[in-house]
């Protein structure tokens, strides 16, 4: 009995759940994602629903809410919060620009993207998969790539940043 009680306690001491496959070069190389529900304001100040992708340092398979972020996307919509339990991507393009918050006047969805020792980062983020449960109100994971760009934070030199996620949601258990 004493040896089944360990185990529970073992289980439910996970802090999270597993981080899926990413290329993303930046330094250190990002080698893993996960993505995570957020609600924030717009730059216009409406709060809306949107959907961050943590690149994380380490492998795929590690936690997703203790790994070291070494960059990451902020996808806002035009969802105002509380419309809906968490906002629903289509496949496609969402542009990344440097304002943060972005300003959603002049469309739907915009992203804004940071990663260590790397400014004024813009580029296009493309969705692959927004895979929804059965219930289409909420999704288990994300697919896309990222092209961007910005300036190494010490130097001023041009930095090229691609690569590609699979972005599984990350839930406390």
């Amino acid at each position: 009995m004493q040896r089944f009680l360990l185990i529970g306690l073992l289980a439910a001491c996970t802090s999270g759940t597993a981080t899926g496959e990413a290329t993303l070069n930046t330094t250190p190389a990002a080698m893993s994602a996960a993505a995570e529900t957020f609600t924030g304001d717009d730059a216009e100040g409406n709060s809306v629903l949107g959907w961050k992708i943590l690149f994380f340092q380490g492998g795929p398979g590690s936690d997703c809410l203790e790994g070291t972020v070494v960059a990451s996307i902020g996808i806002y919509t035009n969802e105002a919060a509380g419309s809906k339990p968490q906002a629903l991507l289509v496949n496609g393009g969402i542009a990344i620009v440097a304002q943060s918050p972005p300003s959603l006047m002049a469309s739907t969805r915009a992203a804004t993207m940071s990663a260590t020792g790397i400014a004024t980062i813009t580029g296009q983020l493309t969705i692959t998969e927004f895979h929804l449960l059965p219930d289409a109100k909420h999704a288990d994971r994300i697919k896309g790539t990222v092209a961007a760009g910005g300036t190494d934070s010490g130097s001023g030199a041009g930095i090229i940043l691609d690569g590609s996620f699979t972005a599984p949601v990350c839930t406390e258990q």
